[in-house]
């Protein structure tokens, strides 16, 4: 490929030097510039199975806090003050925000819909923990997640999407800064989408794994 030495300087040497290191050819231009468009695609694919998997994943929440706390949850005082008030991420201070925000916007009469897409990722991470395992997850888990085993305890798959969130946002963050994800384990956290999305709903798993691109993409590197 011509001009490879333009293309280092315009993504910069200190940024391309990650993937010197790492490409087939180590210290060859030519192979890291591959593995950077590479690393490209493969996080643009990401983005496909991680929207419906986020969508999926905070309906399942909602319909769960919903059950309990009533249609418009995020006006709950009760649910409210049963929400965590410190830490690096609020998750209390992040509905309070994100409610008003949406009551600007569509008056007294707005949507939980509307707060449910604003909330950030981190938040409904935060509705997967043993906090909330009484009164939420020990009701209403079986009932959101119908593909679950009814023999399998709550607390067990809360926990392991817990777990599986976390990973997965850290994912997000890294391709939404533009960051490498290649060194990351992509098959892995392919698999926690689309168990994520199967306990919900198989077809809509199986929909999702046909259309996604990204097992023909780490097909392709292996």
């Amino acid at each position: 490929m011509p001009h490879r030495a333009a293309i280092q300087a315009a993504i910069s040497p200190a940024r391309m030097g990650t993937f010197m290191k790492a490409a087939r050819l180590p210290n060859d231009l030519q192979s890291a510039i591959d593995l950077y468009n590479w690393n490209a695609h493969v996080s643009a694919a990401f983005l496909h199975p991680l929207h419906i998997c986020e969508v999926v994943v905070r309906n399942t929440i909602s319909e769960a806090i919903e059950a309990t706390h009533g249609a418009g949850w995020p006006w709950s005082r009760g649910f409210l003050l049963n929400l965590p008030d410190s830490g690096n991420f609020n998750p209390r201070k992040e509905l309070v925000l994100a409610a008003e925000k949406v009551r600007r916007r569509h008056g007294p009469a707005a949507p939980t819909g509307a707060v449910v897409a604003e909330i950030k990722f981190a938040f409904w991470e935060s509705m997967l923990t043993a906090r909330f395992d009484a009164g939420l997850w020990d009701k209403h888990l079986h009932r959101v997640l119908p593909q679950v085993p009814r023999s399998t305890k709550y607390s067990v798959v809360r926990a392991s999407m817990n777990a599986q969130l976390k990973t997965l946002r850290h994912l997000r963050n890294r391709i939404a800064h533009h960051e490498p994800v290649f060194q990351m384990p992509l098959a892995d956290h392919l698999d926690a989408i689309s168990q994520l999305v199967g306990m919900r709903c198989w077809h809509t798993r199986d929909w999702l794994m046909r259309s996604q691109k990204v097992g023909g993409l780490l097909a392709a590197r292996l």
